[in-house]
């Protein structure tokens, strides 16, 4: 066996050793979630990504995704020597909690993402794009975002006394 196979395999070994993982093999410990609130644009990407985790999604599942609150705001953070602006940031925030019809599995939860987007002055039209690409993107990495936190979740419900 040539040096290179050994020492390819040696490093498999050790990466899955360590219990590395690729980026989009996020599953949270739960076989179905119904979500309640939230914009449609999250709710979507929210299941599609828990759908493709093995998640089945729908509305009368035992554990429920509540998204409770879902805001966006936008401030001029640079403006030119006129007083246009230059650059922006936007700011969205959604709170979320896991519960059963019963019982509340996890306590409230706030999520918080933020990014900024260069504005050319003279060229309106692209900042209104450039603005609505960035939510999108803000939407998907926000649904990133949820999807791991739901993976330390104990879905199990407690017993009361």
């Amino acid at each position: 066996m040539s040096l290179l196979r050994l020492t390819v395999l040696l490093f498999i070994a050790l990466l899955a050793g360590c219990g590395w993982q690729l980026r989009g093999a996020v599953a949270p410990a739960v076989d179905s979630l119904a979500i309640n609130g939230g914009s449609l644009p999250l709710v979507n990407r929210l299941q599609d990504r828990l759908e493709d985790a093995g998640v089945a999604v729908y509305p009368e599942a035992s554990r429920e995704l509540v998204i409770s609150r879902e805001r966006w705001q936008t401030r001029v953070i640079a403006v030119d020597t006129l007083g246009r602006a230059l650059e922006q940031e936007l700011r969205y925030t959604l709170r979320w909690q896991v519960s059963t019809q019963k019982q509340q599995l996890t306590a409230s939860r706030e999520m918080v993402v933020t990014r900024s987007y260069s504005i050319r002055p003279d060229n309106a039209g692209g900042a209104s794009d450039e603005a609505r690409q960035t939510r999108e993107l803000m939407v998907e990495d926000a649904a990133r975002r949820l999807l791991r936190q739901l993976q330390a979740v104990d879905f199990a419900p407690q017993a009361t006394p």
